[in-house]
């Protein structure tokens, strides 16, 4: 069985990067298409009278490039729009908890869940509580003694993230993305300003992306990373540390690396808040 699974995440693996190579040219190909088109645009509609607005070619010609200038619009935070439920599509609200959204199958999306490192190395899915016991349940791993070896090998520290391909029994397949996110209750991290909270979490988000950018599912659904216990000192400015740490994550990817911000860019990519009592919390930071 775990040499079945290893052998299918390679495999998973080498397609998806495969793919992802493919899909920057494809971008590259589109951004240039989109400039020729947008130059040419003022003399097709000189010549050629409209009846009725637009054709039906050109109406299909205009969704397209605005497609492909959505696709390549500046990778921020604000990218991410905020959903009413967490990645499991579940709310937590007044009346309990409720399913707000369809289970996060790899038809539908990659998730995250927010690992501890402990867990990972040393006590396995076993166990686990909060965020990630559920999660662990939803997968039907929540009884197993480790995580798959490829996980185990990619996350030894906090901010580490590793993609990898469940079967879920009577789901199909779900792309999970584990990360461990820096535990900011510790003595370690208690002392730390918000600013130094900010780079150290945007390690975290900026690798979940990079995971991200090599998979094949259509969206993302990500989550607070370091929220509740591990948030410590900053549990009431989660929203804002999330907002910015997010988004000083997506710059660098931006800067470094314009293609795959482009391909982040072009998915749908959701912020999942769980808990209906941080819902205008994050309102309001996303509405700075």
């Amino acid at each position: 069985m775990a040499a079945a699974l290893a052998s299918a995440q390679v495999q998973w693996d080498r397609d998806c990067r495969a793919k992802v190579k493919l899909m920057a040219k494809n971008v590259r190909a589109a951004s240039t298409v989109a400039k020729n088109a947008s130059a040419a645009r003022p003399f097709q509609q000189a010549l050629q009278p409209r009846s009725d607005g637009c054709s039906k070619n050109e109406a299909t010609g205009a969704k397209e490039g605005e497609a492909r200038e959505g696709a390549a619009a500046m990778l921020q935070a604000t990218s991410f729009k905020l959903k009413r439920h967490g990645v499991l599509g579940t709310r937590l609200g007044t009346a309990g908890l409720t399913q707000a959204a369809p289970g996060p199958t790899a038809d539908l999306c990659a998730f995250c869940d927010p690992a501890g490192l402990r867990y990972i190395q040393e006590y396995g899915p076993q166990g686990a509580s909060g965020a990630s016991g559920s999660i662990y349940a939803w997968l039907g791993i929540s009884e197993q003694k480790a995580f798959p070896p490829d996980v185990v090998n990619a996350i030894v520290k906090e901010t580490d993230a590793k993609a990898f391909v469940y079967d879920v029994h009577g789901k199909g397949r779900a792309i999970c993305i584990h990360v461990v996110g820096p535990q900011f209750g510790r003595s370690r991290a208690t002392n730390e300003g918000y600013a130094a909270a900010v780079e150290t979490l945007s390690v975290a988000y900026e690798n979940v992306l990079k995971e991200f950018s090599v998979c094949e599912a259509p969206a993302l659904r990500l989550l607070p990373i370091s929220g509740g216990i591990f948030a410590g000192p900053f549990l009431d400015k989660i929203a804002l540390l999330t907002i910015d740490s997010l988004g000083r994550a997506c710059e660098r990817i931006q800067a470094a690396n314009p293609a795959m911000a482009a391909l982040l860019g072009a998915k749908q990519l959701d912020m999942c808040v769980f808990s209906e009592k941080e819902w205008k919390q994050f309102q309001g930071a996303w509405s700075r």
